[in-house]
């Protein structure tokens, strides 16, 4: 793995050195360049090619200040550059010279590591693969699709484009057909007649083997936190998974020995949490919207932390599903109760990228939530505090 799965924010001098020791080469989702782009026409292009190629091929990193020996294809020398409006010189041709625009934070992130004993920088270009390729770089009334094939961009041919077309569609394909798939495995294995809230992130540029079930994932899981103040809710701890024939699993039972709550991750990528929901109230069938967040906030960290350990770079697709809700209420902070639910199951959904899920979490989870709250009656979830975290209790 290029970075060791380290998040593009947390990259520092040593990771770009450790490049060149190690003779990281150009590769399908590596590239170098020596010098920064410049104002040109010519450049511009160069850049939104570049760009481009990797959103359309697998997604990637794009790097500029370092060389690169094309022949022995080993990075030399780490030179920098000039860090003035280099963040703002992206983003401008990725919005004005790509059609579908590509935006920063959703398509792809930015990362300027300061060199010791001088003022220039390493910028790092973090590309996400898209599920709207192909992109086209629009340049003096022209039009180019551009592709990565090895270390190499050039211009995609027909068959390119049709191949990435049926990629996309395939991938879509398969994450919707997974879900559906899932949908009979979300009713509660209890059968107590509890109601059981099963909460999936699933990748939907779907690899079939996107998670290894090796050492080295059993070791990553062994250091892996959830969130910060995830004992709030009921997740478990990330070290507590075991290899299973889907993947990797972790089940909690009561002392009736009925399935408490449950965390599959499978191979192609996708982290699935179960959770029942029993109350020992006297008042009835009861959902504390807090602990409920705070528990989805902890699988929702860790998927993003997976997806990044694992180099996937595409959207995710979060979901939401409540079955054999009927009857059941929220409570909410200040203990204010929702009517009783009145359908069987409810649903909802939100998708976003690695980029949300690893930086902004709680935006995705706030998105859920509102959709949940909705549905018993209010008008968005009150879990939340004035700057967009969950609330403590």
């Amino acid at each position: 793995m290029i970075f060791g799965g380290k998040s593009i924010q947390d990259l520092e001098e040593s990771d770009i050195q450790s490049l060149r020791e190690r003779e990281v080469g150009e590769s399908r989702i590596l590239d170098y360049k020596g010098e920064m782009y410049s104002n040109s026409d010519g450049d511009k292009r160069d850049l939104a090619c570049d760009i481009t190629a990797l959103a359309n091929s697998s997604g990637g990193f794009l790097i500029v200040g370092v060389e690169c020996d094309e022949e022995a294809n080993r990075p030399t020398e780490i030179i920098g550059i000039d860090q003035t409006n280099a963040e703002s010189r992206v983003e401008s041709v990725c919005l004005d010279r790509v059609d579908e625009p590509l935006s920063n934070g959703r398509d792809y992130r930015l990362r300027l590591v300061p060199q010791s004993n001088s003022s220039r920088v390493v910028l790092i270009i973090q590309v996400f693969e898209s599920l709207r390729a192909p992109h086209m770089v629009s340049f003096q009334k022209q039009r180019y699709f551009y592709v990565r094939h090895g270390k190499q961009n050039r211009p995609a041919d027909i068959n390119d484009i049709r191949a990435i077309f049926e990629k996309v569609h395939g991938y879509m394909s398969r994450a919707e057909s997974f879900i559906v798939e899932r949908r009979p495995h979300h009713r509660n294995p209890n059968g107590d007649g509890f109601g059981w809230i099963p909460f999936s992130i699933v990748p939907l540029a779907m690899a079939k083997t996107l998670v290894k079930v090796d050492q080295e994932t059993y070791s990553w899981f062994g250091r892996t936190s959830l969130h910060p103040r995830a004992g709030f809710g009921g997740f478990p701890s990330a070290g507590n998974l075991r290899s299973s024939k889907i993947g990797f699993s972790y089940i909690e039972k009561a002392s009736a020995s009925k399935i408490r709550s449950r965390v599959d991750v499978f191979r192609n990528g996708s982290v699935e949490l179960g959770i029942e929901v029993k109350t020992e109230r006297e008042d009835g069938r009861i959902i504390p919207t807090l602990w409920l967040a705070w528990t989805l906030l902890a699988g929702l960290h860790f998927a993003g932390q997976l997806y990044q350990f694992f180099q996937y770079y595409g959207d995710v697709r979060t979901l939401l599903r409540f079955s054999d809700a009927q009857g059941y209420r929220l409570v909410r902070r200040e203990y204010r109760y929702s009517q009783p639910f009145e359908e069987s199951d409810l649903e909802a959904a939100v998708d976003s990228n690695l980029s949300q899920l690893l930086e902004h979490p709680e935006r995705v989870l706030k998105a859920v939530m509102d959709q949940l709250s909705n549905a018993f009656g209010y008008l968005e979830s009150d879990c939340f505090d004035e700057e967009g975290h969950v609330s403590q209790r």
